[in-house]
């Protein structure tokens, strides 16, 4: 029982990693957007 235990934490361990991560990297392509939108908004 403790094996499995041990197993379920190591993927919840990794889960909430990848989150994190698809957290972040949309965060950053929220930012690029918002850049984008200004440059673009200026040479118009």
């Amino acid at each position: 029982m403790g094996e499995m235990e041990f197993e379920q934490g190591k993927l919840v361990k990794a889960v909430k990693i990848a989150v994190q991560e698809m957290n972040q990297n949309a965060q950053e392509m929220r930012f690029q957007h918002l850049a984008d939108d200004f440059m673009y908004a200026g040479m118009g």
